[in-house]
């Protein structure tokens, strides 16, 4: 995975850890894959933690979905898959269950104190670090020291809590993204306190998350199709004729569903994607 896909990663697994802590652990996983598809930032060639917040903020990301997100606007956002006549057809979910974000902003002052408190308070953060020669290929365990104090800062990870050693060193607990095999499973310990590698020079990130379709689900508000979640009324006038099958013609049960809400509908909505 290229290096700026990583940092996709980690931007937006903080925000699954956030809906994580405020959901209970109803819900933890988004996908990385439409933010790359179809956001603000250049995708696999770079981007920055405010891209995923406002993408997020604006068109909302929904959880793993599986495959086949390859362009914008609804086939990039999420697809569902079936055999049809021995054929494996896909369709664009038009309306799947999203998960949004209420606000988001930076800690609100550099140094541990301010991530400490935003950590305790909300959840982990996202902040950004250096990443010397050093620390990519010789940590391993324990707590990382940065004896070079290195300043060229290139790369985003997740703060999710901290602590001391059983000799007082105070360290970060961080996730980074590089796979489990690196580090300590994923993650890494970090001196705490001093700056190190710049995480606590003022570049953290928080958000919080909402999740209304997930709760309009459970409430029985609206209920899940193969096309994507809808209100009762508009599930009961989608329903296939006997002996077919209900994804055979997904353009034209889209279309029913449209005339039913009018030209501003809001199953529609990810259509505005289509102005990137």
């Amino acid at each position: 995975m290229p290096i700026a896909a990583y940092a996709t990663e980690i931007k937006v697994f903080i925000l699954s850890l956030r809906l994580c802590w405020h959901t209970n652990g109803l819900r933890c996983l988004l996908t990385q894959l439409v933010f790359l598809s179809c956001s603000y930032g250049a995708g696999c060639d770079g981007g920055d933690v405010i891209d995923v917040l406002r993408y997020m903020a604006k068109y909302g990301l929904p959880d793993k979905y599986g495959k086949h997100a390859t362009k914008c606007p609804a086939a990039g956002y999420c697809t569902n898959c079936m055999p049809i006549n021995d054929v494996d057809t896909c369709w664009a979910v038009k309306e799947p269950i999203r998960y949004f974000l209420d606000s988001y902003g930076t800690v609100e002052a550099p140094g541990e104190e301010a991530m400490m408190k935003e950590i305790l308070a909300r959840g982990p953060v996202t902040c950004s670090m250096a990443t010397p020669t050093e620390f990519d290929y010789g940590y391993h365990n324990g707590v990382f020291k940065d004896t070079a104090n290195s300043t060229d800062v290139d790369h985003d990870v997740e703060v999710v809590g901290w602590g001391e050693t059983e000799d007082g060193q105070k360290y970060w607990e961080v996730r980074n993204s590089w796979g489990t095999f690196w580090g300590n499973m994923g993650f890494f310990k970090l001196e705490r306190g001093v700056n190190s590698l710049q995480i606590e020079a003022g570049d953290c990130w928080w958000a919080v998350p909402t999740w209304q379709d997930e709760q309009d689900v459970r409430a029985g508000v609206k209920v899940g199709t193969m096309w994507g979640i809808m209100t009762k009324e508009e599930a009961e006038k989608v329903k296939p004729e006997p002996g077919t099958k209900p994804h055979e013609d997904p353009d034209a049960m889209w279309e029913a569903v449209a005339a039913t809400k009018g030209a501003q509908s809001a199953s529609l909505r990810v259509n505005a994607l289509a102005d990137f």
